[in-house]
């Protein structure tokens, strides 16, 4: 057999050199050195001993992370597929024999020696190999192989060389190692050092966002302030929205009009309105973080006590760090007690001095501390208002008035107004300003919409009829708006004109004769229609029902006596009697038009007749 073990040999390899030799030698010794970088001294040590012993390949074998196999780590001239698939256990084939043993292991042709399982694999693409071991204080690292294509028999001198190319390798793999773990652990200590600095000033500019948001707060310049402060800290749009979605407070930190166009593409997708309903019905925490739907928003919950009172909108999530998210949950809290407090000043407010709206309506707006009642509740008494008037229908009464003025504060939050409650004699009054929405008609009517919804939530169902007033009025006509809403309220009750009434639609009707004032009313009735009235008392004839539908029919016989099933001669007949009986001339437009109203507001007095 052409291959063996030798033993420790017996001469200095060095000796046996030439001092051209020697001195490449000493070269590659000494550039293994110059490198602490693991990757590019194990490079340069399989091309220096390549070239120092002129073969054809040569390879570094190293434990892998289990330890029980060694691979190649580092190869020259060697196929990359062959290198994948040369791995050996320790103790087995050349290189684990060289590992296990501690001695340089040759062989001539490795495919017919015994100690190598490689042979089918290596044939045609290594004949010979040499290998030693990488050993350094008594610990081996692995092993440095030569091999080459053709059989070769591998001297002493060769082996002398490989092995001293094999001590200085380990060497340089041994210092590149100590110098990566130290790298290593310089670049985590700094890591460390970088994430402490940042926590600490994350820390630092929470503690000053806290503070700032704190003393907002304290200043009690309300949510405007709190936002205004929170838009200087954070670099993003923000918008606090209620749990219906409606915007409160100021804009001060919705930036320019480019976070007004973000919050319209927010508000108008449904994710956000998910959202939100999601953090209604589950108060508690929600994830802060942008869902895969979000948009370019994320959600910071406003809530205390289990309570969900809004949230923080932010858009252009995308320029936030670490540190703003902090100050972001930080401005929630502190936006959750203001929204509290002033809840709780509503309530003391009504506790201490009674029913504010009695006030209101008792005395001008500009009165002695009415104005400054209401801005305690976030209400401008100076700005335009809208007066609406809540009565119920037929003999029904009102819900309980604590249930009446939480269902009127809720509608207000989710159609985005403001609004003052309170219960004057035997009806709702609801004063309405505008919020961050404007103040019109379909505005008002969509909290009616509202009122009516959460009023059914809290109470039994109770038909009820609103009146409005002008939209909008001046602020400092209230009395004057409270008026006109409860002369569109009684309006309400002439039949087929719906549950809403504003007085502008019966203003007409409001200036001829003061509606809320039943006595003047009969007395007109019975001055216009009286002598009619009694006589279908009498006979049951209905001709005042006649006379009614003759002037709805703009007094169009053909149209009238089709609408109650009668020949066109009846119907005459009726009118001529009805002329007789009343002394009602309905030639005269006058007469027609004195009539026509008395038969209208009869519904007021007589809302069953």
């Amino acid at each position: 057999m052409t291959s063996s073990l030798i033993a420790p040999l017996e001469r200095d390899p060095l000796e046996q050199l030439s001092p051209q030799e020697l001195s490449r030698l000493l070269e590659v010794s000494h550039g293994l050195g110059e490198s602490l970088d693991l990757e590019r001294v194990l490079a340069k040590v399989v091309e220096a001993a390549r070239d120092v012993l002129d073969t054809e390949m040569s390879t570094i074998l190293m434990p892998d992370p289990s330890g029980e196999l060694l691979r190649i780590e580092a190869s020259a001239g060697l196929d990359p597929d062959l290198a994948r698939r040369l791995a050996t256990p320790y103790g087995e084939n050349l290189a684990g024999i060289a590992a296990a043993t501690g001695m340089p292991v040759r062989s001539g042709d490795v495919v017919l020696d015994e100690r190598c399982g490689f042979g089918g694999i290596c044939d045609g693409h290594i004949r010979a190999a040499m290998l030693a071991p990488l050993s350094r204080n008594g610990k081996v690292l692995g092993v440095l192989g030569v091999e080459t294509l053709e059989e070769r028999e591998f001297s002493d001198r060769d082996e002398g060389i490989l092995q001293l190319l094999a001590d200085h390798a380990a060497a340089a793999i041994e210092t590149a190692r100590l110098y990566a773990v130290e790298h290593d652990q310089v670049e985590r200590l700094q890591a460390l050092l970088q994430r402490i600095n940042s926590q600490n000033d994350a820390m630092r500019r929470s503690r000053d966002a806290h503070t700032r948001l704190a003393e907002a707060a304290l200043e009690g310049s309300g949510l405007g302030a709190l936002l205004g402060v929170l838009g200087d800290l954070v670099p993003a749009p923000i918008v606090l929205v209620n749990q219906f979605g409606t915007r409160l407070g100021a804009d001060a930190a919705l930036g320019d009009g480019r976070g007004e166009a973000l919050w319209r593409e927010c508000a108008g997708a449904g994710e956000l309105d998910a959202a939100l309903a999601t953090l209604r019905t589950r108060p508690g925490p929600l994830h802060t973080a942008p869902g895969p739907k979000s948009a370019g928003w994320r959600l910071v919950p406003v809530a205390a006590a289990g309570e969900a009172l809004g949230a923080l909108v932010v858009l252009d999530h995308d320029c936030l760090e670490e540190g703003h998210v902090a100050i972001l949950e930080e401005a929630a809290t502190i936006v959750a007690t203001e929204l509290l407090r002033e809840r709780s000043v509503a309530e003391a407010e009504a506790r201490s001095h009674g029913d504010l709206m009695q006030a209101l309506i008792a005395s001008d707006v500009a009165g002695t501390g009415v104005c400054e009642r209401a801005a305690l509740l976030g209400h401008d008494l100076t700005a335009e208002q809208a007066v609406v008037v809540v009565v119920p229908a037929g003999d029904a009464v009102l819900p309980d008035p604590g249930a009446v003025v939480s269902a009127g504060r809720r509608a207000v939050a989710r159609v985005g107004l403001r609004g003052l409650f309170g219960i004057v004699e035997d009806h709702a009054v609801a004063l309405l300003a505008a919020g961050d929405r404007s103040l019109c008609r379909e505005s008002v009517e969509r909290w009616v919409r509202a009122f009516e919804e959460e009023l059914g939530r809290r109470a039994e169902a109770v038909e009820l009829r609103f009146g409005v007033c002008e939209v909008p009025c001046s602020g400092e006509a209230v009395c004057e708006g409270l008026a006109h809403a409860r002369q569109a309220a009684a309006m309400c009750r002439l039949g087929n004109e719906g549950n809403l009434i504003c007085f502008d639609d019966v203003q007409l009707i409001a200036s001829l004769i003061d509606i809320t004032n039943s006595e003047a009313i009969e007395r007109y009735i019975e001055r216009t229609i009286g002598r009619l009235e009694e006589y279908d008392g009498r006979k049951h004839a209905h001709l005042a029902q006649t006379l009614e539908t003759y002037l709805d029919c703009s007094g169009v016989a053909r149209h009238a006596a089709k609408a109650l099933f009668l020949h066109p001669h009846s119907l005459r007949y009726r009118l001529r009697r009805i002329s007789e009986i009343q002394g009602i001339d309905l030639e005269d437009p006058m007469a027609r038009l004195s009539s026509h109203l008395a038969l209208k507001l009869r519904a007021i007095v007589a809302p069953e007749a």
